[in-house]
């Protein structure tokens, strides 16, 4: 029997998509859409991602890890990978599941780490 999750799929990707993995993705394009939500019609930020169907729904953690790994400039972007995870978050005083952006550490950073002294 299918679960809940499978039943109303949708065009964005959801947490339980990546089924506990983590996952490579290149973005092919970032675009302002109007969204349907509870509240109305909201304007929001959405990643396309190459070969893939389900589209990111863009929040700001997500967009500054995103800038921090390949800068400010969205057009930068593009053609560029990112690694996406599920975890659990707190949201309105609740544990929710969400995606998160993974920065995996740059090698030279690891370099002389036995030099830090902590």
């Amino acid at each position: 029997m299918p679960k809940v999750g499978d039943m109303f799929g949708g065009s964005f990707l959801k947490a339980a998509d990546l089924q506990g993995k983590m996952v490579r993705v290149i973005i092919e394009d970032v675009q302002m859409e109007l969204l349907k939500g509870d509240h109305g019609e909201e304007e929001k930020w959405v990643i396309k991602f190459r070969d893939k169907d389900k589209r990111l729904v863009l929040n700001k953690t997500n967009a500054n890890m995103i800038a921090s790994i390949h800068g400010d400039d969205t057009d930068d972007w593009i053609g560029k990978d990112v690694k996406l995870y599920a975890c659990k978050v707190n949201f309105a005083g609740q544990m929710v599941d969400a995606i998160r952006v993974y920065q995996e550490v740059p090698p030279e950073a690891e370099e002389g780490q036995d030099e830090i002294p902590f």
